[in-house]
């Protein structure tokens, strides 16, 4: 069972290890092709200003964005040890998550790891140049739970475990990573994040949060989202509009969504 003790010396020798001679030659090369390098030093220097970024912070793509293109070019392993070391704390927030769903806690952290460089080596540039780190962390945490929801179901039978020893092994590709859904969360998680503040400002209640959530972010209508929670479908509309008339009042802007469909490259008719 991997304690956090464990993980934590973990994390102290990747650290030790991309702070190394070897590792300084990928920062020097990326400070003289990203501008944006031109402010870090070390690794360390690098780590520290990931960590204090949020998942969609613009910057996290000046500092993302020169490493997954050098990976791509050359495959070089260091590069997925740099971004297992920049990416840790989210990995850990995924462990935390789902802990209650896995059997063993080691086999978990394994599988999360593993996930993690599975889906770091399919992102294409070429599609995908924006928001990488929530890519990144919302792709391994929709992969890790449907897998953890699909060996729930085979209970009983013997489950399937390769003998991956290295990097490379592990960077091997694999299909059917749904980049849209990717997509259709991260814009979701946005827009929650945009109404949170008004709750907190007292504008809107948590109940209109949810309404708000549900019908305007997750498309349900008022009427099946009123039947779901009890309320009658004149009740919950009127709960909805009051919602959205508050937002506004406040100088919110009410999500549709519609616009979330077209986030993700879905055509909506108007």
């Amino acid at each position: 069972m991997p304690k956090p003790s464990s993980r934590k010396r973990d994390i102290e020798l990747l650290q030790q290890e991309i702070g190394s001679g070897e590792y300084t030659e990928l920062l020097r090369g990326l400070r003289k092709d990203a501008p944006f390098y031109q402010r870090f030093d070390t690794w360390a220097d690098v780590v520290s200003f990931v960590r204090g970024r949020k998942l969609y912070d613009p910057e996290m793509d000046e500092v993302l964005v020169p490493i997954f293109r050098a990976h791509g070019e050359d495959n070089d392993p260091r590069w997925r040890q740099v971004l297992i070391v920049l990416f840790w704390p989210a990995l850990e927030s995924i462990q935390h998550q789902k802990l209650g769903m896995a059997s063993d806690p080691f086999d978990l952290w394994q599988d999360i790891q593993c996930t993690f460089l599975e889906i770091l080596c399919r992102i294409d540039l070429k599609k995908r140049p924006r928001r990488l780190a929530s890519k990144v962390f919302y792709g391994t945490l929709h992969r890790v739970h449907e897998d953890l929801c699909r060996k729930k179901r085979q209970t009983g039978f013997e489950e399937f475990t390769a003998d991956w020893d290295t990097l490379e092994d592990l960077a091997r590709p694999v299909e059917g990573i749904d980049f849209a859904g990717i997509d259709w969360r991260e814009w979701r998680e946005g827009e929650i994040e945009k109404l949170r503040p008004y709750v907190d400002r007292g504008v809107i209640s948590e109940a209109d949060l949810q309404i708000l959530v549900a019908t305007n972010i997750d498309g349900l209508s008022a009427a099946h989202y009123g039947r779901r929670n009890g309320l009658k479908p004149a009740t919950a509309r009127k709960r909805r509009l009051r919602a959205e008339e508050a937002v506004r009042e406040a100088g919110g802007e009410v999500p549709h969504a519609a616009d979330g469909l077209e986030h993700i490259g879905v055509a909506v008719r108007s």
